[in-house]
């Protein structure tokens, strides 16, 4: 009887899902459709980001949060409600395991990597890169980058001949690097290609016209499948993968699940307040963050949550502290101890340090340049505001914090003849 019942047995062991996980920069691949499918899908997101930092000539493109990429057999349900989604404590992205990755995954991931590892660039360059980038595809290692998105735009078009034409594509990586560090358009096309910016933008207007994109390659980084080795994962941590996706009550669920199993799991409590959070039911969620925290959370969104809620400034604030402790790579607490603050020296510190994390984040600079004039260092002002004239994405808004860092050295001279007339009286 007991041979025939392992015997019995035996099929559905085999069945069960396995999970294997691999991990390289800031991707963490998650699947139950085996080693060679998360392996394949290592190279083709590694390549993908390697094929951009060639274009943008930035090495080893980063993100403030990891990228969880989970493949499955049978989604079941488990699903993202965005290409990109910013989960508990990363992004998350879900494919299925026999599908191509969908064009909107790849442009939303060039519009994170963009925002993590560049400054601002004129919107036509960032649009036009996030669609050329959406069409990306791999086989093997061979990189094809080109083909057409279904309604292709002037902005496209406009990558599109800067990478395939050869005069253009060395010196493609020059004229962004001067466009992201605020350099006239002339300028930096004069210094990239030797033409001015209407010459170029009139062969990108012929070569829209023509409708002729050709694909090209992009000479891609040295790597195997088998040159990414499996880690472990537990049962645990695939279920937290999947309730992480805050797919409504099937998350909720595994995250009780998990609760009544474990007892105390700082992750769970953490999903059920975003959960709570995103149905506006705040004071729930608040007493969900809080009881992660007690449990040991280390979900840097779990602090910043539990502080936005909380009305003790001083709870907050340390709420705040232990997220910047955290992960120092976020802006988010910064900023929101900025708010806080009432000490000037600290306000400046804090805006600084949001600041430099967030670069193209425009009320961060403007915010900083207020602090700067308020204890008078008109340099450091001016300094600011020409960053915001950077970050800022709207032409009105640019032209407005070009005004204020002009208007910088008149306040300046203002001041000098006031402490000079206060001396002299």
């Amino acid at each position: 009887m007991r041979r025939w019942l392992i015997l019995c047995l035996l099929p559905s062991l085999a069945m069960a899902d396995r999970w294997v996980r691999y991990t390289s920069g800031p991707f963490e691949v998650l699947t139950d459709a085996g080693e060679r499918a998360g392996q394949e899908t290592m190279v083709r997101f590694e390549e993908f980001r390697h094929s951009l930092g060639v274009i943008v000539g930035e090495e080893d493109l980063a993100t403030p949060q990891p990228v969880r990429i989970l493949v499955f057999k049978n989604a079941q349900g488990w699903t993202s409600p965005a290409p990109l989604t910013e989960c508990r404590d990363r992004y998350a992205i879900v494919l299925s395991e026999k599908s191509p990755v969908p064009p909107a995954v790849y442009g939303e991931l060039t519009r994170l990597l963009l925002d993590a590892n560049t400054n601002r660039m004129p919107a036509a360059f960032e649009h036009g890169l996030i669609e050329f980038f959406s069409t990306f595809q791999i086989s093997g290692i061979h990189i094809t980058v080109g083909a057409p998105p279904p309604q292709p735009d002037l902005d496209f078009a406009r990558i599109h001949l800067l990478v395939a034409a050869p005069e253009y594509f060395g010196k493609l990586r020059v004229l962004l690097y001067n466009l992201r560090k605020g350099v006239d358009d002339d300028p930096a096309y004069h210094n990239a290609f030797g033409k001015s910016a209407a010459e170029v933008e009139a062969q990108a207007r012929q070569h829209f016209a023509a409708r002729q994109f050709p694909t090209t390659t992009i000479s891609s980084r040295p790597m195997a499948p088998d040159d990414f080795h499996e880690k472990p994962i537990s049962d645990t941590d695939v279920r937290l993968a999947r309730a992480d996706l805050l797919a409504g009550p099937q998350s909720a669920a595994e995250y009780q699940s998990l609760l009544r199993e474990h007892l105390k799991i700082p992750e769970s409590e953490e999903g059920l307040g975003l959960l709570a959070l995103r149905d506006h039911h705040d004071s729930e969620a608040r007493a969900h963050f809080s009881a992660a925290m007690e449990a040991g959370a280390k979900s840097p969104r779990c602090f910043i949550e539990y502080a936005r809620l909380e009305p003790d400034n001083e709870k907050a604030r340390q709420a705040l502290l232990r997220a910047a402790g955290i992960n120092p790579k976020l802006d988010e607490p910064f900023a929101m101890l900025a708010a806080r603050d009432t000490d000037p020296r600290q306000r400046l510190a804090d805006w600084k340090n949001a600041a430099e994390r967030n670069p193209r984040n425009a009320s961060y600079w403007q915010a900083l340049a207020d602090c700067y004039l308020a204890d008078r260092n008109f340099t450091e002002a001016a300094k600011a505001w020409r960053e915001a004239e950077q970050a800022a994405a709207d032409p009105a808004k640019r032209e407005q914090m070009r005004q204020a860092r002009l208007a910088v050295e008149g306040q300046r001279l203002d001041y000098e003849a006031a402490e000079k007339q206060r001396r002299a009286d």
